[in-house]
């Protein structure tokens, strides 16, 4: 594993996760949307149908919103693995500094899949104090 990364302390966890997403299946957004609404999952929620054909179209055309999309929605699934391991009692590590070319070439993965970033969990070798947070007034730009 210490060849995908320069981090001296790659791939040291118990368990080392690497998140990716399926370009094909970002592809397939609109019939799953389309899915959604037979299901019900939004029989409670108004919609302005023009409004939201309006922002399909736009979505439609835009390739960086498109695999962004997928690449939140991965970055959200990695934030709850995060969680649940530090609420039982484990460190994570997120990493991001990775050859990504290495990890596609030993582990078989062709373009069809967006790697985002691996995610280390297992006993943590420091406690480090919390780091000082920013007040509020020097990171919100607007309230409204």
């Amino acid at each position: 594993m210490k060849i995908f990364s320069p981090l001296s302390f790659f791939g040291e966890a118990h368990l080392l996760i690497l998140a990716c997403y399926d370009r094909e299946a970002v592809k397939k957004l609109p019939e799953r949307g389309a899915e959604l609404t037979v299901a019900g999952a939004f029989e409670d929620i108004t919609m302005d149908a023009a409004k939201v054909e309006k922002l399909r179209e736009q979505r439609a055309k835009d390739e960086v919103e498109k695999a962004s999309y997928a690449v939140y929605n991965t970055a959200i699934s990695v934030t709850h693995m995060d969680l649940v391991a530090v609420s039982r009692g484990l460190g994570t590590c997120w990493i991001g500094m990775f050859d990504k070319e290495k990890v596609r070439e030993i582990l078989g993965l062709d373009e069809r899949y967006g790697i985002v970033c691996f995610l280390q969990i297992g006993y943590a070798l420091q406690a480090p104090s919390p780091r000082p947070r920013l007040p509020l007034d020097d990171t919100v730009l607007q309230r409204i």
